[in-house]
């Protein structure tokens, strides 16, 4: 997301940097995001949930996965800012003033 590069965190999205991934089981997303040492941000809790409780029940490890919602984040240009915003505050440790 070059939104967020601009502010000094790494990220990239499945869609437009990473199509290698899209249409990837979740698992290989998160392991894939595992070895890259990132953080998954998505909406897809009901997929996502189970799979980092079995990675904790098998002791696998990640680096974490960021859950949002398109009620709070909704996926317009608006929307996109407030999440550019909410995660660069996340990163930088600022406290959660945004929503």
């Amino acid at each position: 997301m070059p939104e967020l590069r601009q502010r000094g965190v790494d990220a990239i999205a499945i869609q437009k940097e990473r199509p290698d991934l899209e249409g990837q089981d979740d698992d290989v997303v998160l392991r894939t995001a595992t070895v890259e040492r990132r953080v998954v941000v998505t909406n897809n809790v009901r997929d996502f949930a189970p799979l980092v409780e079995d990675f904790g029940l098998r002791g696998d490890t990640h680096f974490g996965v960021i859950f949002t919602d398109d009620a709070t984040f909704p996926r317009t240009h608006a929307g996109i800012g407030l999440i550019v915003r909410a995660l660069a505050g996340f990163v930088e440790g600022a406290p959660d003033t945004i929503c």
